[in-house]
């Protein structure tokens, strides 16, 4: 049986102009430790200098352009950006990606992607779930208020906002319930505890 062709991502840096780029490889060679440990491949390791991130892409818009361009024609699945982003800043990168087949994720998407892979009880992958939520719910109140702001009218305002107070509703929904999972299995864990220190007791 053959095995599946691995994913294949894109590795990208914001380093100060003063950095050495070894320092930026070092980073990178880290965050592709933690893509081979998910299962994927990475084939472009690459570096902006900025001193400071782009305040709408994180990166400057046109590097982003360039490495979509570069991903379609390499059949890359996945845009890593070796930071931390706002909500508005994913959104925005995913709308310059459009068309190239990529997808963006920041470093904690990445963490998070392996913790979910190699959860193996039904607690830990509660858990994970319950990151996932936390992580995407300030992103999805950021798409609306981008959507919000571009779209200067009361048409694409009333839009932004209905579909994006949706989509917080289920998340809040739905990290109302994990909680609620969560708390029954550390009330039986606790349960179960009580019971063994019972038993050791003469």
């Amino acid at each position: 049986m053959q095995n599946p062709e691995k994913t294949k991502a894109i590795l990208v840096d914001l380093i100060h102009p003063r950095m050495r780029a070894s320092e930026s490889m070092e980073r990178l060679s880290e965050l592709e430790e933690l893509v081979q440990t998910y299962g994927g491949i990475v084939i472009v390791k690459t570096y902006q200098r900025r001193f400071a991130p782009h305040p709408r892409t994180f990166l400057g818009p046109g590097k982003i352009t360039d490495l979509a361009k570069e991903g379609k024609s390499l059949g890359a699945k996945l845009l890593i950006i070796n930071d931390r982003l706002k909500p508005r800043q994913i959104y925005n990168v995913d709308e310059l990606l459009k068309g190239s087949g990529l997808r963006v994720w920041d470093r904690i998407d990445m963490i998070l992607k392996i913790f979910a892979k190699h959860a193996r009880t039904t607690e830990a992958r509660l858990e994970i779930e319950l990151a996932s939520i936390r992580h995407m719910g300030p992103r999805i109140f950021g798409m609306g208020m981008e959507l919000s702001r571009q779209g200067g009218g009361i048409g694409t305002l009333g839009i932004g906002e209905t579909n994006t107070e949706i989509m917080h509703r289920h998340l809040k929904k739905r990290e109302r319930r994990l909680l609620e999972k969560l708390e029954q299995y550390q009330t039986v864990r606790a349960g179960h505890r009580k019971s063994r220190q019972r038993k050791d007791l003469p």
